[in-house]
């Protein structure tokens, strides 16, 4: 077994050697292999650049969260809205509908709304830290038909947090990379148990998750082909791309008849074929 893996490595040894140091396409192989490599460690060095100022930008959050609880300061009114405001848009569809107005702490809330968002939106609000009492005097719809303000597709992110959430932040992308690429090496290990295998898989998703920072759906979609929107809109313009160039070889290259008879004029042009030349000929009736 050992000689077979060194006779391997042998192999691939020379096989690099061949490709690096070959006379006549070696030298731009190093130097493409030299820029990809300049380039991953730039990469690199941004991403853990982002991993530390996401672990700080955090550790202050959660400072100031305990500090805020602790000290009770005062929020001013134009701070709190904007707390309410950043909450609303979690729980409602249409946020921007909303009329959001605060004084000394006392909420008070208008606008359209659909039944199903309500109660989850004056919950939501409830909570933020400064809230003294909330006014509930919104217009609840049950569906939008007619409703300006409700029109639109519209999102509810919900509380989501971490993992659960559609956009991992850079803290959670490299815990899923390295915890998942370490459940699948150890799942490899022990190839004879089943459940280590399938701890192998899962690991694998969630590091494949991590690194991509996409849904795992998503990306068996990339594999199958691309988005129907993406190739609705390259189709069209492969059919545009088709017809301009249809019209330019009938130009140029076919040749065109043109016989005008508005002024009584025959007009005839004929292009000759890779020549580049034009002919006219003009005779009045």
């Amino acid at each position: 077994m050992n000689k077979l893996w060194t006779m391997l490595a042998g192999i691939g040894v020379g096989a690099a050697i061949m490709y690096t140091l070959d006379p006549q396409t070696g030298r731009r192989r190093r130097a493409v292999a030299r820029d990809k490599i300049t380039s991953a460690l730039n990469k690199t060095g941004d991403a853990f650049g982002t991993f530390s100022s996401d672990v700080a930008n955090r550790a202050r959050g959660v400072y100031s969260e305990t500090t805020s609880k602790v000290t009770r300061e005062p929020v001013t009114d134009n701070v709190l809205a904007e707390r309410v405001r950043s909450r609303i848009g979690r729980f409602s569809s249409h946020p921007g509908s909303i009329e959001v107005t605060v004084s000394g702490g006392r909420l008070t809330l208008r606008g359209p709304i659909l039944k199903e968002e309500v109660n989850d939106v004056l919950r939501s609000t409830r909570d933020v830290r400064g809230v003294v009492d909330v006014n509930d005097q919104l217009e609840v719809h049950d569906d939008s038909t007619g409703i300006p303000g409700l029109q639109g597709p519209g999102k509810r992110p919900g509380a989501a947090w971490g993992f659960a959430r559609y956009n991992w932040s850079p803290t959670h992308r490299v815990f899923a990379t390295g915890i998942g690429s370490g459940l699948a090496v150890w799942g490899l290990t022990r190839r004879r148990n089943p459940a280590a295998m399938l701890a192998s898989l899962a690991g694998l998703a969630f590091a494949v998750r991590g690194a991509t920072n996409q849904e795992l759906n998503r990306i068996v979609r990339f594999g199958g082909g691309r988005k129907p929107q993406e190739a609705t809109t390259q189709g069209e313009t492969a059919a545009t791309g088709t017809t301009a160039g249809t019209t330019t070889t009938g130009s140029t290259t076919t040749g065109t008849t043109t016989t005008g008879t508005s002024t009584g004029t025959t007009s005839e042009t004929t292009t000759g074929v890779g020549t580049g030349r034009t002919t006219t000929k003009r005779s009045r009736k």
